[in-house]
């Protein structure tokens, strides 16, 4: 993605209306390098701006958060995706919630884990990814209904979140304790 940016300056410099007419002492000329200064600093502001990345898509799911349509996790080193995906590239209506590798052009996508492989979504912006009120995550279909989940038992659900990690894997972990994954 491309982003155009607007370079404002902060601040000038220009003399106040009794300098204008200073005497020698006070010659304008002399703080020539304020310009320049200011110069330096609006490069400056430019440039940590454009050191931010985009804006990315997150590697977890919270509680609080869902994903639907083309929104997608991103492992951390961006190595793999999790996202709704069509097998036969949206010439039938089945899609499924699968993991990718994210550093290879979408034509050579290579899908190595898929969810809700024997229940298909027919429209991945009205079906969402989520976790449910018993801590699971869960795909639900356009009507609301569970197409696929964890299948988890004693969850933390106030607290359950997952995480697409660098290796790859879907991990369901305790919010509370990151080190105590659950699924």
């Amino acid at each position: 993605s491309s982003a155009l940016f607007l370079s404002i300056p902060l601040f000038s410099i220009s003399p106040l209306p009794c300098q204008r007419h200073a005497p020698a002492a006070m010659n304008p000329s002399r703080h020539t390098w304020l310009p320049l200064v200011v110069s330096f600093l609006n490069l400056i502001l430019l440039a940590s701006l454009l050191s931010f990345p985009a804006a990315s898509a997150a590697s977890y799911i919270s509680p609080t958060q869902s994903l639907s349509g083309d929104q997608i996790l991103n492992s951390t080193t961006g190595d793999f995706i999790l996202g709704f995906f069509s097998p036969s590239k949206g010439r039938t209506r089945n899609f499924y919630i699968g993991i990718w590798y994210g550093k290879i052009s979408q034509s050579q996508r290579t899908v190595v884990w898929v969810a809700n492989r024997e229940a298909p979504v027919p429209d991945p912006a009205a079906a969402e990814l989520t976790i449910s009120g018993d801590g699971n995550l869960v795909l639900l279909n356009q009507d609301g209904a569970r197409a696929w989940s964890t299948n988890v038992t004693s969850v933390a659900s106030n607290s359950t979140v997952a995480e697409l990690l660098d290796t790859g894997n879907l991990v369901l972990r305790d919010g509370r304790n990151s080190s105590r994954v659950i699924w």
